[in-house]
């Protein structure tokens, strides 16, 4: 009924689901399930870098995610990782590799500015 009354005025109802958790707390309370999903990639050292690492993050922001990857591997040997960490927190996910900074100097010395590893057995 609501959504009819909403229509009538010209709004529509968005039903869709809003993360009421901040993201660095979402890494804190499944760490052990992020970090299986880690090891199922080649992925040697990995980083939170942006508003999880300076502690400004909010419900709805996404993960910022910065991987190294072993030698011989590229981005698409982790296609789908963004996706696999983002179903485990539930929250968006964003992964940069280090490669993909080596011909992007400015974008490098920011996320190395806030950047904070994150410890997996790899």
């Amino acid at each position: 009924m609501l959504e009819r009354i909403l229509a009538a005025a010209g709004f529509r109802l968005d039903t869709g689901l809003v993360n009421t958790v901040r993201p660095s707390e979402l890494l804190d309370r499944y760490r052990a399930e992020f970090a299986q999903v880690l090891m199922r990639y080649p992925v040697v050292r990995a980083w939170v870098f942006g508003s999880v690492a300076r502690g400004e993050d909010r419900p709805g922001s996404d993960l910022d995610l910065l991987v190294e990857l072993d030698a011989g591997s590229s981005v698409v040997d982790i296609f789908g990782l963004d996706e696999d960490i983002a179903d485990v927190l539930g929250c968006p996910v964003d992964v940069v590799t280090t490669t993909e900074l080596e011909g992007n100097g400015l974008l490098r010395q920011g996320l190395e500015r806030d950047r904070l590893p994150l410890a997996f057995a790899a």
